[in-house]
């Protein structure tokens, strides 16, 4: 198989690795992107004898083939260029292949965990039907089956070290390997001594590296211990606790704000569903949730309304879902195989040491053959000139260099422990300080993951909301938001307790900073009735009534949609004005304005008269705008990096818009033009054109995790 070499070109298909006897990895250009392909290549593929399992990724363009060892790497290639329509390099003799048991193609495709059966273009009752599963469940000898063929709803622990592993890679790299040829040659000559010496050497390099690394993987090894997770499934047509890790494909598991989605799974049903997927997406907005949507199977991951990944958490609402995928099969495990089958390059101090070895080897080399010839030249004999060349070769290793450097780096790990940080393997340490690029995602790295309000716009006048207690006139629209609210507060004051999406609490935490005393504002005006959002329907109305007969409804939502219901506005003396074109566009201005600004932005309007509950005749109160605020001391770690001489780079799943605002609010392009390249070019851009824009990007929007590899 090698002779063909790693990455050799064959047609349409390049070989990335066969070195492992019945496994081969493969690259697709024309797989990327195209998961209809994927399928269609794993199912023709497994229907071959002698074929085990076939895993094809639209995401890389990979496609790895476990197969018997009597299939030859030719046949392979030829096999999978047939299946893509490719003409064949030249004809390769089919070898005698033994008979294999057929792998069903469902089965092979379960068993690839990159694999995304596009449940999203499914209806609810497609996906029971298919998943041979009801909404009542499925019944316990069924789900025991299930666990026992799919295996514990877990993510797979990533490989640890051994302590043999740790202690043999402390004498890798070409000077450790060349002092121990050292050593030999000594031993050979004569030199008991200096063999010693340099075994000794050798032995105290590795055991003081063995022991740095063996702590800093116990260290690492304990910070993951994980609390086990209970979800609500219906099992036997009842209710009941589980362990998150006794799912399985099949079961349907109840949704419920506060807590954490147990697998991936397509909605049956959803209320006022809202989940945080930003490990998934990087959006900081929580994502709504609609049981009913069908979508294309090319929808991407942000957009898929109907599902819920393992990992998320529910924000709001809550909802029915049949699992589809557990453990491997899952996104987030997905992205875990993703990472993992990463290898990191080698640190630039390993480089530099193995370019020094082999400088070494080149410059004595020649220096002992030159020495040799001349001393033959001269009659000397051959045997007393091979022990002096020899002699000469093992002085020119510096023994001491390894040590050096090994005792360097943990002493680096030390002080990097008494700063609170573990890491693996010691050459991380040099890494850290020869970083030329740094790159970041922006949700809960760059920014605190929290939604804040932070400007209003009232009475026609653009205000940061750190002055709300400094006018009055704010205070309907303050009360507007608390009433047209679904956060559940738990007290008073500032230090109330408040549950619910992050948005709804930033305005809750608005009008409280507001001086609206919450709980006293809904008791005088209980809440009698509610229309939530639709997708034709933008905007939250809630009914509100006192115990005098008074009503009062409140509204807020898209701006230019509430506009619409608006023919009057308030202003800051609270006289009420009919709504005329010229103020119509001074305020679709002032929402563009913020929206600019990368804020999300919300309109306020509120009536008098229950008639007004169906959105007609209401008074426009005025703008609110949120964003995910930068975490303190951001942009002076950015102006560091850079005065470091060191690149920075934003790796988001943020819109472009969003992006740019916070790379400019950082100066990621150090006093340059902000570079932005959106991911809806990654899936179809060359390589080559890739690596030639990359270093000079500064934001990469839209970027789903995969697409960060």
């Amino acid at each position: 198989m090698s002779r063909l070499g790693h990455h050799a070109p064959l047609g349409a298909v390049r070989i990335a690795h066969a070195r492992v006897p019945g496994r081969v990895r493969l690259l697709l250009p024309s797989l990327r992107g195209a998961p209809e392909l994927a399928r269609r290549l794993e199912g023709e593929l497994c229907g071959r004898d002698g074929i085990h399992s076939a895993a094809a990724n639209p995401l890389t363009g990979g496609l790895l083939i476990h197969h018997d060892r009597a299939w030859c790497l030719e046949r392979l290639v030829a096999a999978v260029s047939a299946s893509l329509g490719v003409p064949r390099v030249r004809p390769v003799p089919s070898p005698v292949v033994a008979p294999a048991p057929r792998a069903p193609a469902r089965a092979a495709a379960a068993a690839a965990p990159d694999r995304d059966d596009g449940w999203h273009a499914r209806s609810a009752a497609e996906t029971l039907a298919r998943l041979d599963t009801t909404a009542q469940g499925l019944a316990g000898t069924a789900a025991a089956q299930r666990l026992a063929q799919h295996g514990a709803n877990v993510l797979p622990a990533p490989p640890r070290r051994s302590e043999l592993s740790i202690l043999l890679g402390q004498f890798t790299g070409l000077p450790i390997l060349l002092l121990g040829a050292s050593a030999g040659l000594s031993l050979v000559t004569g030199g008991v001594a200096d063999a010693l010496a340099i075994a000794a050497v050798l032995l105290l390099n590795g055991g003081i590296g063995f022991v740095t690394e063996r702590q800093a993987e116990r260290t690492i090894s304990g910070l993951d211990a994980a609390v086990p997770e209970m979800a609500r499934a219906r099992r036997d047509g009842a209710w009941r606790d589980l362990p998150a890790d006794a799912l399985v494909p099949g079961d349907v598991v109840w949704l419920r704000a506060g807590h954490r989605v147990p697998a991936d799974g397509r909605l049956l049903a959803a209320t006022d569903l809202t989940v945080d997927e930003s490990a998934l997406t990087g959006e900081s907005q929580p994502a709504a949730k609609d049981a009913a949507a069908r979508l294309v199977a090319e929808a991407p991951l942000a957009e898929r309304i109907n599902r819920v990944y393992k990992g998320s958490a529910v924000t709001g609402g809550d909802g029915l879902a049949v699992v589809v995928a557990t453990g491997a099969g899952t996104e987030i495990g997905t992205i875990q195989a993703l990472a993992g089958a990463a290898r990191a390059p080698q640190t630039p101090l390993q480089q530099q040491l193995e370019r020094l070895g082999r400088q070494l080897v080149m410059a004595s080399g020649a220096a002992c053959l030159a020495l040799f010839a001349l001393g033959l030249l001269r009659g000397q004999g051959a045997l007393v000139l091979l022990r002096s060349v020899i002699s000469l070769a093992v002085a020119a290793i510096p023994e001491g260099l390894p040590m050096v450097a090994t005792t360097t780096l943990a002493l680096g790990v030390r002080d990097l422990k008494r700063r609170h940080i573990s890491v693996r393997h010691l050459g991380a340490v040099e890494t850290l300080g020869a970083v030329q690029t740094f790159c970041m995602d922006k949700t809960g790295t760059l920014t605190l993951n929290r939604m804040t309000a932070v400007a209003l716009q009232v009475d026609g006048a653009h205000w940061p909301a750190q002055a709300v207690r400094e006018h009055a006139a704010w205070a309907p629209m303050l009360e507007a938001l608390v009433l047209c609210s679904e956060v559940e507060v738990d007290g008073d004051g500032p230090d109330a307790a408040l549950q619910g999406s992050p948005t709804e609490t930033a305005l809750l935490r608005l009008a409280q900073e507001g001086g609206v005393a919450v709980t006293a504002l809904r008791d005088a005006w209980p809440r009698q009735g509610l229309i939530g959002r639709a997708e034709q329907r933008p905007w939250l109305t809630t009914l509100h009534g006192a115990a005098d007969g008074r009503t009062r409804v409140a509204v807020k939502g898209s701006p230019l949609k509430v506009l619409e219901l608006c023919d009057r506005w308030r202003r800051a003396d609270g006289t009420v004005e009919l709504l005329d074109d010229a103020t119509r566009e001074q305020f679709a201005a002032a929402n563009e304005a913020l929206a600019g600004d990368a804020l999300r932005v919300l309109a306020v309007a509120e009536g008098d008269t229950e008639a007004q509950l169906a959105g007609n005749g209401l008074i426009w109160l005025g703008l609110v705008g949120l964003a995910d605020p930068l975490r303190p001391g951001m942009r002076e770690l950015i102006a560091q990096f850079h005065a470091a001489g060191i690149y920075t780079a934003m790796i988001t799943g943020d819109q472009s818009a969003t992006a740019f605002a916070i790379a400019r609010e950082l100066d990621l392009a150090a006093g340059g033009e902000v570079q932005i390249l959106d991911s809806a070019a990654l899936t179809s851009m060359e390589p080559e054109l890739l690596a030639a824009l990359a270093p000079r990007t500064q934001v990469f929007a839209r970027v789903s995790p995969a697409h960060k590899l």
